[in-house]
């Protein structure tokens, strides 16, 4: 203890309380204070070891596009032909006999019964679905001796109902229709 009766106490790098307390203060007020204590700076921890070099475009090989799927080819665009409409069903020569037309129902009769028949949205008369079937695309009802199967999907159509042409790739492999036709 001193003559004073003033206890001096040394606290972080020897500084006393009073001083400390500045800094604290200076810290907070101006965000930085004067420099720390007098020792010197620990040195900087060991560098990792350098990030590896990246290739010169001349050292890289050239781009390599990622593989894909072999993919099927794409049938050719098919063509309403100029001659009569006819085809095959289910392997067999379907050859209307008529064209009836019955808003919004397009149907292809044959002589043996078998029908084809395609109701038409939305009033289209024009048509060109050579991909996925949208919505909103006509369905598709083939009558057979065993019966009358309805499709809304997996067939081709162009179809000018305007200009009395169809070509129409059946659901299933079932077979086609193709050529001009005149409605009743």
């Amino acid at each position: 203890m001193g003559s004073d009766d003033t206890q001096t106490v040394r606290g972080w790098c020897g500084m006393t309380r009073p001083t400390i307390a500045a800094r604290v203060l200076l810290v907070g007020v101006f965000g930085a204070g004067p420099g720390g204590c007098n020792r010197p700076a620990p040195p900087p921890p060991p560098n990792p070891s350098p990030p590896p070099q990246q290739p010169q475009e001349a050292d890289k090989p050239a781009a390599q596009s990622e593989p894909t799927a072999p993919t099927e080819p794409e049938p050719p665009r098919p063509l309403i032909p100029s001659t009569p409409v006819s085809g095959t069903l289910d392997g067999q020569a379907f050859e209307p006999r008529a064209a009836a037309w019955h808003p919004p129902t397009l149907t292809f009769h044959a002589i043996d019964g078998r029908s084809i028949a395609l109701v038409l949205f939305e009033g289209k008369t024009s048509l060109e679905i050579l991909d996925t079937v949208p919505f909103g695309s006509p369905h598709v009802y083939i009558r057979t001796d065993s019966g009358v199967q309805a499709y809304t999907q997996g067939y081709r159509l162009l179809l000018d109902l305007n200009g009395g042409g169809i070509w129409i790739e059946l659901p299933q492999g079932r077979g086609t229709l193709a050529g001009r036709f005149t409605v009743e």
